[in-house]
């Protein structure tokens, strides 16, 4: 790009990031690094790469010394002018840019000092044949501020909304786009309206205020501001300690971001990629359920949950089998109760591996007798074998995932009988059964109705999977089991199941059918997404029983971490990586859920691509 320096820079930077303390203690909030470089460096090294700025004006208050130490007088060929807003504490944004108003004497790119981005996102700045723009985004719940709405055709802005003016109804933001702070401003516009009008705002109606609401006003009365929608440009605003995490993430470097994301286990809703890591149903609950959730969320929120005997009634409503409430306790996710069952307990328990990492917590190496599933049966489980293996280790417990996670695999009630008949009476067999509708036929598989036929049997479910809840944490145990059910109370606090989970399980006996459908749903995409990786000359795929299937690299040029890598950094897609999983041979194992037909049309693209680039 040829050297112009045509234009100036405004960075607003007074303010004390109060909600980011302990962070901002000792430094103001721009000098927060983020992924080893602070917010306002990340900002000027975006600023000299456009070669159109002369000047970068700063305005400081909070901690203004530490800046000045920070940048100094200049940076990369542009010169550094600070001006003080003393009263940056009572004041607020608008203040601060009628303080730099004296030293503006050219077209002006503005920024808020707490928004990171990529250099990309100025571009549009300085290759517009528009004079005045606005940098927006398309709406997002988790980013709050002032709102646009704009003529979708001429890109003209027609209103500025501050947040005290949004209404908070449905579909309310469904044509309104977030403001992403920076802006750029010609020098007529800034002398003829923007300038005068902040003099007449701030001698009316005070320094406390935004200036959005001033640049509001002038779009009322006619004054052209036009918007520059950004698509597939990283930025974030950062109010606090939450989004300092986001924005940590979102900008890591190389394999960083993935492997963020990937010790984070949750929380994606933040982030933009396709999820074929976790296992959920995506057809349930259905909208109906949602909106009845939502009017009733006040209630749900002000008032105290029932206490377990209370939720267990209600979740016994669920089946038709012979047992009664009181052989269910329900957990704050099936993630509670395991640790439970691995603290009170377990003495030693055999587990048949690959398995389910959870199940191996709070035990220590003693405690737990490995029963390696053989590859060449794909990892099903000879129940004799097994069977023999718990009288050896004289393990006083053993685990059965049924589906199993993550072979996918399933034992029929014979095989699970077997097991009880022949461990002995005093061995807990617990049989997870989290996967259970997925299967073909759950008659078959489900030892539910074993229940009251051995006392020793313990069914572990969470109902994350197969509901499509897991943020609201359910799970259960059902067990005849007098001394499980004992020691599993004694574990839990009075009141572990919020209230939103607990009106969920109410409310799943009138929509018991739509669930029995999303099911449906699910296996004929588990179908449909099997039947195109078969089609993949260097995956071998394992016959799936639950909402995901085991692959097999069948090849030496790509290991499994690398797979990973390349459809997430070059895809935005993301799968189970097993390199490092107990009972998998290293690198050459992935785990891929069943998403929609559309998605997986995405995964197998891809998936494609990377074939054909190694010549396999």
């Amino acid at each position: 790009m040829e050297m112009k320096n045509e234009m100036q820079a405004v960075i607003l930077a007074a303010g004390n990031g109060k909600r980011l303390f302990p962070f901002t203690n000792k430094i103001p909030k721009v000098m927060i690094e983020v992924c080893g470089e602070t917010i306002i460096k990340r900002a000027l090294n975006n600023l000299a790469e456009l070669n159109q700025i002369y000047e970068v004006i700063i305005v400081i208050g909070y901690k203004a010394e530490k800046i000045k130490e920070h940048i100094g007088m200049s940076y990369k060929g542009m010169k550094i002018t600070y001006v003080l807003n003393k009263d940056y504490a009572s004041t607020n944004n608008i203040y601060s840019l009628w303080l730099a108003k004296d030293y503006i004497e050219n077209d002006v790119i503005l920024l808020e000092g707490d928004v990171i981005f990529e250099k990309e996102l100025l571009m549009p700045l300085i290759d517009s044949d528009l004079s005045n723009m606005v940098l927006v985004a398309k709406y997002n719940e988790d980013i709050t501020g002032t709102v646009v709405t704009m003529n979708e055709n001429t890109k003209r802005i027609n209103r500025f909304i501050g947040s005290k003016n949004q209404e908070q109804k449905k579909d309310y933001f469904k044509d309104k786009y977030k403001t992403i702070n920076i802006y750029l401003f010609k020098k007529d516009f800034l002398d003829k309206y923007f300038i005068p009008s902040l003099d007449d705002h701030i001698s009316i109606h005070g320094r406390d205020d935004y200036y959005e609401v001033v640049l509001g006003t002038l779009t009322n009365l006619g004054v052209k501001l036009y918007s520059h929608l950004v698509k597939n440009v990283n930025w974030y605003e950062i109010d606090d300690v939450n989004d300092l995490e986001k924005a940590s993430i979102i900008f890591s470097e190389g394999n960083s971001y993935l492997e963020n994301i990937e010790n984070r286990y949750g929380g994606y809703w933040n982030y933009d990629f396709v999820d074929f890591c976790y296992l959920y149903n995506l057809y349930f609950p259905n909208k109906e359920i949602y909106e009845i959730l939502q009017n009733k969320l006040p209630k749900l929120i002000n008032y105290y949950p029932s206490t377990q005997k209370e939720i267990a009634k209600l979740l016994s409503g669920w089946f038709e089998d012979d047992f009664e409430y009181t052989d269910l306790i329900v957990g704050n996710g099936a993630s509670e109760l395991i640790r439970l069952i691995n603290l009170r307990l377990i003495q030693k328990i055999t587990i048949p591996i690959p398995s389910f990492d959870e199940y191996f917590g709070q035990l220590k190496e003693n405690q737990i007798n490995l029963f390696l599933l053989d590859k060449k049966n794909d990892f099903k489980i000879d129940v004799v074998k097994l069977v023999d293996s718990i009288k050896s280790s004289n393990s006083n417990s053993v685990l059965l995932i049924n589906p199993n996670n993550p072979t996918s695999q399933i034992l029929d009630n014979d095989d699970i009988r077997y097991v009880l008949e022949n461990a002995g009476s005093e061995v807990l067999v617990f049989v997870d059964e989290s996967f259970i509708d997925f299967a073909d036929n759950k008659e078959k598989y489900s030892c539910q109705k074993l229940i009251a036929e051995f006392s020793n049997l313990v069914i572990i479910r969470s109902i994350s999977k197969e509901f499509g809840v897991p943020g609201i944490r359910l799970g259960y145990i059902l067990t005849k089991n007098e001394l499980v059910k004992k020691e599993i109370k004694k574990g839990l606090p009075i009141w572990n199941i919020n209230s939103i989970a607990e009106m969920f399980i109410e409310l799943f006996t009138k929509y018991d059918s739509v669930y029995e459908s999303s099911i449906k749903k699910i296996v004929s995409d588990r179908d449909y997404l099997k039947k195109k990786l078969k089609n993949l000359n260097f995956l071998k795929i394992y016959e799936p029983c639950a909402n995901f299937i085991l692959c097999e690299l069948v090849t030496e040029k790509i290991d499994s971490r690398e797979l990973t890598i390349k459809l997430f950094n070059e895809f935005n897609l993301f799968i189970k990586d097993f390199k490092n999983k107990k009972g998998l041979e290293d690198g050459k194992f992935i785990r891929i859920s069943v998403r929609t037909k559309q998605d997986t049309d995405k995964l197998v693209t891809a998936l494609e691509e990377i074939e054909e680039k190694l010549e396999l």
